[in-house]
């Protein structure tokens, strides 16, 4: 096994131990705390819990070497977006750097389910953190325009 599979298994092996130690399969939305900006709707509330809980249903997979899940997730994932806010308060520019975030995340999605139907284990743990850079890269992006 040369070093990035054993990198990566490790990594994989401790999320799953991580996860395993502070949380059980059960999780439901109304575990995950709502993120904490106060210029975000309800219904925005709800589809970033719902986001999360997914992301979780991903690594769990990812861990167990469960195609079928990760591929669930991210394609659930996809729907949840595509129901997010086509736009942002503020101009063009604004619009056009959040509109790349949502495009992204949909075409990382994309990629991940790809993965996981073709039992990808190593592709679909990449575009998993890819995803997740996307993610704190969008949340940053808004975060530091609503100051």
């Amino acid at each position: 096994m040369d070093k990035t599979k054993q990198f990566l298994a490790a990594g994989i092996l401790f999320a799953g131990f991580w996860m395993t130690y502070h949380t059980t399969a059960e999780s439901r939305a109304e575990d995950v705390k709502p993120i904490p900006t106060e210029t975000v709707k309800n219904s925005v509330r709800q589809a970033m819990q719902r986001k999360l809980v997914l992301s979780k249903e991903i690594l769990n997979g990812l861990v167990l070497q469960d195609y079928d899940s990760i591929e669930k997730a991210a394609a659930e994932m996809k729907k949840v977006s595509l129901q997010s806010p086509k736009q942002i308060e503020g101009d063009e520019t604004e619009n056009e750097l959040y509109q790349h975030f949502r495009l992204e995340f949909l075409r990382i999605n994309s990629l991940m389910e790809k993965m996981a139907q073709e039992k990808n284990l190593e592709g679909a743990a990449y575009a998993y953190q890819n995803l997740n850079a996307n993610c704190l890269a969008c949340h940053s992006y808004l975060h530091g325009k609503d100051e």
